[in-house]
């Protein structure tokens, strides 16, 4: 059973009298999107394999903005969801976190992460101790190697959420 048949009965549980429509993806690590109606309300979820669940209401997706919000587990996708439906409540921006954080909540450790990159432990604890001293080229190879794909995303005055193109994260050893 995949992701999307777990989050789609689990729906169905919650939300009985929810319109829950899938739009399979052509190719097999493209996103899948699911489309879930309930009463007036209308939340949009996008799966990517590796990535997790993107959250959006119908009325937040603009051509090209990816979801605000994104959560990795289908428990969170769907507990998310049947409080979006239920409630006036507008999505939100997913929580930043340090490079620590994101290494942890892969369940790497700093010499795991340092031994992919071909460096030192505590050239790892430097970087997550002060980011901003280092060069945007070594945080895209650290993001490389933990998986990460970089997207810099920037508000404009007018709110307008706006993504810049990057290449793929820099290459790293492993």
């Amino acid at each position: 059973m995949t992701q999307i048949d777990h989050l789609t009965r689990r729906l169905h549980a919650k939300l009985p009298s929810a319109n829950v429509s899938v739009d399979k993806p052509l190719r097999s690590r493209s996103a899948w999107t699911v489309d879930v109606e309930h009463r007036d309300r209308a939340v949009t979820l996008v799966w990517r394999p590796y990535r997790g669940f993107g959250i959006s209401l119908r009325d937040d997706v603009s051509y090209g903005e990816g979801p605000l919000e994104v959560v990795s587990s289908v428990d969170d996708a769907v507990g998310r969801t049947v409080e979006l439906l239920g409630s006036r409540g507008e999505t939100r921006a997913t929580p930043a976190m340090s490079l620590a954080e994101l290494r942890e909540a892969l369940q790497l450790t700093q010499g795991d992460l340092a031994r992919r990159l071909g460096v030192s432990q505590s050239t790892i604890s430097e970087l997550e101790r002060d980011p901003i001293r280092s060069k945007l080229t070594t945080v895209l190879r650290v993001l490389g190697a933990l998986g990460a794909r970089v997207e810099v995303r920037a508000v404009l005055p007018d709110e307008r959420i706006v993504s810049l193109a990057l290449p793929d994260s820099a290459p790293h050893r492993k």
